[in-house]
């Protein structure tokens, strides 16, 4: 849990930073740690559904706040990771490319440390 935590707080810390590297357990933590935000305000939403609408869309603002706040550093950690594994930082517009993009980044992340 401790390394989750710091994970993200690394990744706060550089919100700008493209220089410099990030592991494969930094970015994946930190990864995780925004899957396990998003999963539980859905629970929550599912929840709330049964109690009253307005409840879900005020958590879905909460989300979508979340994510805004969210944007930067996790294209930042990408760069840095992407760098780490010894490709460009511009591989990240990967993402940008629709279907297959997204998952030949993905495979880029996984990439081991290159020194």
């Amino acid at each position: 849990m401790n390394i989750l935590v710091e994970s993200v707080k690394d990744a706060f810390r550089k919100y700008f930073v493209l220089e410099g590297r990030a592991t494969r357990p930094q970015y994946w933590y930190f990864v995780l740690a925004m899957i396990i935000v998003e999963i539980i305000a859905f629970v929550l939403m599912a929840i709330l559904g049964k109690i009253a609408a307005v409840l879900v869309t005020v958590v879905g603002i909460i989300l979508a706040l979340f994510w805004l706040a969210v944007i930067i550093p996790s294209i930042t950690i990408a760069v840095r990771r992407l760098r780490d594994a010894g490709f460009s930082g511009w591989f990240v517009l990967l993402a940008l490319v629709p279907a297959v993009g997204g998952i030949a980044l993905i495979v880029l992340l996984c990439f081991p440390t290159k020194n």
